[in-house]
């Protein structure tokens, strides 16, 4: 039977609605934040115990929106080399809410001294040959979780380098002997392909240091005998826009961009203090 009439109907507060929400959908772009890299661990006394290396900068990757407005940017300095000592922690690299740690700086050779253990970081620094003391092996420095792995530990006593720093894509290796032992292996950016962020190498017997390199993330190695290790490479931060934005840069702020494709990429490789920014419009 059909139906004639609404009056007496049970439903009751219908409503009428002349429009359907619609999610906007806010687009994300490539992003690469790299930190400093940890500086290599050295040992001044002339005996056969080598440094740590250092660990590799944090790196984050990923994918994440870039609406309009201001942004800090930071990109972190490498660690500082040593003639005697443990090396130093990488400074940290920032794009607004996105931090990168800055490396761990690895161990010293210098025999039982409690500065053989690797410094944590981004990724952690290798521990030192040089063990706090005979039944106490030096331990590694640890990375953060998805930036970088732990530095190499020692857990033997015996002369020889040091152990190589981690890396954003492994764990830094065991030293002893008479080296060198490679870092723990970095990572590959999606935007340029290009490997950051490398563990810096537990290096041979009378071998100078290397430094990690300009805008790297890569730890320094670690030295023997009265060398003087070497510094962690500085950071780098990369960034992807549609080339219909803008982005502007303040005054302490060192950049290179390429347009292809309709999208321009930004590689930030300087700031000369914690506060500079970019302005995306």
């Amino acid at each position: 039977m059909a139906v004639t009439s609404m009056a007496n109907s049970s439903i009751k507060d219908f409503k009428k609605f002349n429009t359907i929400a619609i999610p906007v959908v806010v687009p994300t772009f490539d992003i690469a934040v790299v930190a400093g890299g940890g500086g290599g661990g050295a040992n001044n006394t002339g005996d056969n115990r080598g440094g740590g290396g250092g660990g590799g900068g944090g790196f984050w990757r990923g994918n994440m929106p870039l609406v309009n407005g201001v942004y800090t940017l930071t990109v972190g300095a490498g660690g500082a080399n040593s003639s005697s000592l443990s090396g130093g922690n990488g400074s940290n690299s920032v794009l607004g809410r996105v931090l990168a740690l800055g490396g761990g700086g690895g161990g010293t050779g210098l025999f039982n001294n409690a500065n053989a253990v690797g410094k944590s970081g981004g990724s952690g620094g290798g521990a030192g040959e040089g063990t706090v003391n005979t039944a106490a092996p030096a331990t590694a420095g640890v990375g953060l979780s998805g930036q970088g792995f732990a530095g190499g530990a020692m857990t033997t006593t015996s002369g020889g380098c040091g152990s190589s720093g981690g890396g954003a894509g492994g764990a830094g290796v065991e030293g002893g002997g008479d080296g060198p032992v490679a870092g723990g292996i970095g990572a590959v950016c999606s935007v340029n392909s290009v490997t950051y962020s490398v563990g810096g190498v537990a290096a041979q017997k009378s071998t100078s240091g290397v430094a990690g390199g300009a805008n790297t993330g890569n730890g320094g190695s670690g030295v023997w005998q009265s060398q003087t290790s070497g510094a962690g490479g500085s950071g780098v931060v990369i960034f992807v826009l549609p080339s219909s934005k803008t982005a502007t840069f303040s005054g302490g702020v060192t950049q290179t961009n390429s347009t292809a494709d309709g999208l321009t990429t930004y590689v930030v490789t300087a700031t000369s203090t914690t506060s500079e920014t970019v302005t995306i419009g």
